[in-house]
C-alpha cells in the first residue's frame, strides 16, 4: 500500500496594504522568508480593514466578559461571607473586618479571579490533546490536522505537561500549606483579644517639670478619644506633694468629653485616692504594684506588703461601689534599681517563705480577686527582651 502523509496546514497569512509597490514587495519577501504567506489588500486605505481583522476572531466577547464579571461577583460575595460575616459570628461581635471591604477583599478576589481565568484559558489545551478519547476522537483529529510534527512526541509532550502540573500542585501545597500551618500555630500562641490602654495623659505627663495647663490635658485626652483609643488613663489621684503635675485630677476628669465605647480609668494608689476619684465621677480605677521592693518604695513610697494592704482596701471599696479595677504589677522583667528580677517574683502560686511573699504576693493578689481585676505585667524600662522572657519561662 502506498504511504499516506497528512496534508500540512497552510502557513499563517500576513495582510499587507500600501501605496508603494516596491515597499509592499519588500515586506512580502520578508514575510515569505519568515514562513508566512503575504496577502495584498490593496491601497493604504485598506489598513483600516486590516485593523478590524482581529475583532473577527472574537465575535462573542460579551459572553466572556459576562462570565468573568459573574465570577467576580461570586468570589466577592464568598469573601464577604468568609471574612466579614462568618468571622464576626465566630468572634461574637460585629466590629472587625468591615474596613477591609475596599482593599483586602478586592485584592483577594482579583488575585483568585486571575488564577481562575488563566486556568480556563490553559487547562482546555492539555485536555484537548489528551488521548483518552481514542484515535478517532475530535480532539486528536484536530491536533493531527493542525500539527506538522509526527505523532510520536505526543505522549512525551503529555507526560511533560502532567509533570509540570503535578510539580505546580506540589509547590502550591508546600508553600500555602506550610504558611497555613505556621499561621495556625502562631494564632494559637496569641490571645484572641488584646486591650491597649493609653496612659500618656497620666504616665506621660507626670514627670514633666513644667506644669501642663488643665485645658491642654483635657484637649489631649479628647484627641486620643477621637483617634480611636478605647481606654485612656486620664490622671492619677495622688497627693500633689508627690506629683504636682496631677494636682488638677478632679478638674481633668470632670472636664473631659466622654466618648461612647471609651473607658477613662484613673490611677488610685490608696483608699483616699479611690474615694476622691469616685466623687469626681470615675467608673474605673487602676492600682499599681511592683515585683521589686526598691521600686515599690521609690514609686509609691511603701513596701510591697504595705501596698498590698492598701490595694485590699481599694478592692473592698470598689466591690461595694461596683467600680472596675485594673491591676498593674511592674518590674516583672527587671528593676532600674535592683537589676534583673528573679522569675519567682512573678510566680502565680503563693510562696512559702515570708521574704518571697513580699514580691510574689502581688500577682497572687491579682488572681485572688479574679473578676474584679485585670492583671497586667508591664516592662518598666525596656529589658523585657524575647531572650530574657524565654529564660524566665
Amino acid at each position: 500500500m502506498p504511504a499516506t502523509y497528512p496534508t500540512p496546514p497552510p502557513p499563517p497569512q500576513v495582510f499587507i496594504a500600501g501605496d508603494n509597490g516596491e515597499a509592499k514587495a519588500s515586506v512580502a519577501e520578508v514575510a515569505r522568508v519568515m514562513g508566512f504567506h503575504p496577502v495584498d489588500w490593496g491601497s493604504l486605505q485598506a489598513s483600516r480593514d486590516i485593523e478590524d481583522v482581529p475583532l473577527k476572531f472574537m465575535p462573542s466577547w460579551k459572553r466572556p466578559v459576562a462570565v468573568v464579571f459573574g465570577l467576580f461577583v461570586f468570589l466577592w460575595l464568598l469573601a464577604f461571607l468568609s471574612f466579614q460575616i462568618c468571622f464576626n459570628l465566630y468572634l461574637g461581635g460585629w466590629e472587625w473586618g468591615w474596613k477591609h471591604l475596599g482593599m483586602q477583599n478586592f485584592n483577594r478576589v482579583i488575585a483568585i479571579l486571575a488564577l481562575w481565568t488563566l486556568s480556563f484559558c490553559y487547562i482546555p489545551g492539555p485536555l484537548g490533546t489528551s488521548d483518552r478519547g481514542g484515535p478517532g476522537s475530535p480532539a486528536v483529529a484536530s491536533r493531527r490536522r493542525a500539527s506538522r510534527r509526527p505523532r510520536w512526541p505526543t505522549m512525551a509532550t503529555l507526560l511533560v505537561c502532567r509533570v509540570n502540573v503535578i510539580s505546580a500542585l506540589k509547590t502550591f501545597c508546600r508553600t500555602y500549606g506550610t504558611s497555613a500551618i505556621r499561621g495556625a500555630q502562631l494564632q494559637s500562641q496569641y490571645p484572641k483579644e488584646v486591650k491597649i490602654v493609653e496612659v500618656g495623659p497620666r504616665d506621660g505627663l507626670q514627670n514633666e517639670k513644667a506644669l501642663v495647663p488643665t485645658d491642654v490635658k483635657i484637649e489631649f485626652i479628647n484627641m486620643l478619644s477621637r483617634a480611636g483609643h478605647k481606654a485612656v488613663e486620664v490622671t492619677s489621684f495622688v497627693s500633689p506633694k508627690w506629683v504636682p503635675q496631677m494636682a488638677d485630677h478632679s478638674e481633668v476628669l470632670t472636664g473631659i468629653k466622654r466618648f461612647s465605647g471609651v473607658s477613662y480609668p484613673v490611677l488610685t494608689p490608696n483608699l483616699k485616692g479611690f474615694q476622691a476619684a469616685v466623687a469626681a465621677g470615675c467608673e474605673e480605677v487602676a492600682i499599681f504594684g511592683a515585683a521589686s521592693e526598691t521600686f515599690s518604695k521609690k514609686n509609691i513610697n511603701c513596701s510591697i506588703a504595705e501596698s498590698l494592704q492598701r490595694f485590699q482596701a481599694v478592692m473592698d471599696a470598689a466591690r461595694e461601689s461596683g467600680i472596675r479595677v485594673r491591676g498593674y504589677v511592674s518590674c516583672v522583667c527587671g528593676c532600674p534599681y535592683e537589676g534583673p528580677v528573679d522569675p519567682k517574683a512573678v510566680a502565680k502560686d503563693p510562696p512559702d517563705s515570708e521574704n518571697e511573699k513580699q514580691f510574689t504576693s502581688a500577682l497572687y493578689f491579682a488572681e485572688k480577686h479574679a473578676g474584679f481585676i485585670i492583671h497586667i505585667s508591664p516592662d518598666v524600662y525596656g529589658v523585657g527582651l524575647p531572650a530574657s522572657k524565654a529564660t524566665s519561662e
